[in-house]
């Protein structure tokens, strides 16, 4: 019976997924023959055993198992970043991608290298993420630049099995990172040479800059900072002590572009349009308005993706979103495990690399279980004879709608935060204790916050958008004290061993860091970050703190310090590897031997 309902295709994501999984954990890389072959093996079994329907399940679980292996494969092989192998400094030469002013006022560049010299790099990284202490202010996306580099290759996991930031750098296309010794020049103000792809890019990223800059000349602060990241993605510039507070108090996921946005903007100009098509009710009964207001809403978060700069925590929120809209556009139901598990296979299939990553845990098994309680909540009601409703006052009615709405937005923040919970323990060793107060708190708030941003974003072409932008800024205001407060408030958010704290100098979260859903954010999950006091911002600066201790900053080499399972050398109970690990302590007269 199961069978017939269909419930079978809600494991092929699943197995997609076991499949990709397994791709990511081999310790060799296999090569494209013997996938094909295993794919085409699984496939004629699985159509030779028709007959047998036990059998056939198996083997057609096996052959998406295979095909999920061969995502992953293709993949990797389309990718194909040339990483840094080791640091060097040199002059590069490249093409302005992106450039993002951080809180601690250095400026981080994202850079198509086209040439190298002093020394010419043979195996030179396409793309490079570097950190400038100043640029002219004419530099824009597409500027051609040039200017002295200390080059580095992107950094492995800080602690065993946790967040590799090599890993996501490899897929995100970066293959290097590091700073310039100097400020970079301009070389020409575009590049003429640029494709028709890169000209929309640039054209796409210029214009996020300008209206980030719009937002922080209206909304002053760190209130200016979260709407630009609200708006347009742009978070750079928000300061330490608001992002450690909201990962705190669980509520993180509200600066992160991703599904909680997607929805709030596509809900309110479905609502909008609805309302206004109500206004005309000889027009809305002869015409489909609602679809005409899902097509409008899934036109709506399609601009929103790519305004907010296509990262991955919206990409994949956005193929959700889309696929059920489009149910509605068809007379379907729009929330169902059906739409889910699609949704699902899409971003697999795209991107295979996301399947091991807690942004598409989280997400999917916060939603999965939203999806299946709404369901079970509906079936509940729908199997029960309810007799009708008695006449209330106005105040009762209001007051009953009241505890309503605050009943649902605490039961939605209890079965998504218990859905994600073991995902943030796992990978980021922390949970959030008042997680759920802050988000009953405070989601009210980001509800009309997300209603102000999407009407200030229609009127900012006119001109009239600041009062919007004004209101805007106060509920964030009220939003930055509650979140303050709660922190304050909260226990000990760490879980697992008590190690000492690896803390790393002036190295905010990477622009391609977009853990998005009811999380925290991977870079900080598990550290602490810090300033060196020798040099404040730099990008790759190795600012170790040992038991509250500064160990040093080994800022020229640019070297990180390192918890790692295999040593022969220990210093205040951590272990160390690498040579470079070892002598750097040595210098700062930390190591002992034992």
């Amino acid at each position: 019976m199961e069978l017939d309902r269909g419930i079978a295709f809600l494991l092929v994501p699943v197995c997609l997924a076991v499949g990709a999984v397994g791709y990511f954990s081999l310790a060799a890389e296999p090569d494209f023959p013997r996938l094909i072959a295993v794919v085409v093996l699984t496939g004629i079994c699985a159509l030779v055993s028709r007959s047998w329907p036990k059998t056939h399940l198996c083997f057609m679980a096996a052959l998406l198992c295979a095909l999920g292996l061969l995502a992953g494969k293709v993949e990797t092989w389309r990718v194909g970043t040339q990483m840094l192998g080791s640091e060097i400094s040199t002059q590069l030469t490249g093409r302005v991608v992106s450039l993002e002013q951080m809180e601690t006022g250095r400026i981080r560049l994202t850079i198509d290298v086209t040439a190298t010299a002093r020394p010419k790099l043979r195996y030179m990284p396409e793309r490079v993420r570097l950190s400038a202490r100043k640029i002219p202010p004419e530099m824009t996306a597409g500027s051609l630049i040039t200017g002295y580099a200390k080059l580095l290759p992107p950094t492995g996991p800080v602690r065993p099995e946790s967040y590799d930031f090599s890993f996501d750098s490899y897929f995100a296309g970066i293959g290097g990172s590091g700073f310039f010794l100097g400020n970079p020049k301009i070389v020409s103000a575009s590049d003429g040479d640029m494709p028709i792809s890169a000209r929309l890019s640039s054209g796409i990223e210029n214009a996020r800059e300008a209206i980030a800059d719009h937002i922080r000349g209206t909304v002053s602060g760190a209130e200016g900072e979260i709407a630009a990241a609200l708006i347009v993605g742009v978070r750079a510039g928000i300061p330490d002590e608001i992002n450690e507070a909201m990962r705190r108090t669980g509520i993180y996921h509200i600066i992160s572009i991703s599904g909680l946005h997607m929805a709030l903007v596509a809900g309110t100009i479905m609502g909008l349009l609805r309302g206004a098509f109500a206004l005309f009710p000889d027009f809305s009964a002869r015409r489909p308005v609602k679809k005409y207001a899902a097509a409008a809403a899934l036109v709506s978060i399609a601009a929103y993706l790519i305004i907010s700069g296509v990262v991955v925590a919206a990409e994949r929120s956005f193929i959700m979103l889309a696929v059920m809209l489009i149910a509605v556009l068809f007379d379907r139901a729009a929330l169902t495990m059906r739409n889910l598990a699609i949704s699902a296979i899409a971003v697999i299939v795209v991107s295979p690399h996301e399947v091991v990553g807690p942004s598409f845990q989280m997400s999917f098994a916060a939603t999965a279980a939203l999806v299946g309680a709404y369901a079970g909540w509906a079936d509940h009601r729908a199997g029960k004879s309810r007799p009708p409703p008695p006449k209330r006052s106005l105040p009762g009615f209001l007051a009953r709608k009241f505890l309503l709405a605050t009943g649902g937005l605490a039961m939605t923040s209890i079965i998504a935060g218990s859905a994600t919970a073991l995902f943030a323990i796992w990978h980021f060793q922390r949970v959030s204790p008042l997680s759920l107060i802050a988000n009953l708190a405070i989601m009210p708030i980001v509800s009309v916050v997300m209603f102000l941003a999407v009407a200030s974003a229609l009127l900012m072409p006119f001109g009239l958008d600041w009062p919007a932008l004004y209101l805007m800024g106060k509920g964030l205001t009220a939003m930055i004290a509650i979140s303050a407060w709660i922190s304050e408030r909260s226990p000990v958010d760490a879980v697992g061993p008590d190690f000492p704290t690896v803390r790393l100098a002036g190295d905010d979260c990477p622009s391609d860091c977009d853990h998005g859903d009811d999380m925290a954010s991977a870079c900080r999950g598990s550290l602490r970050a810090c300033q060196c006091a020798d040099h404040p911002g730099h990008a790759n600066a190795g600012c170790v703190d040992l038991g509250g201790r500064q160990a040093g900053c080994d800022a020229d080499r640019g070297r990180r310090t390192r918890r790692q399972p295999r040593a022969s050398k220990r210093i205040h109970g951590r272990q160390l590897e690498t040579r470079s690990d070892i002598r750097n302590h040595r210098r700062a007269g930390n190591l002992h031997q034992r």
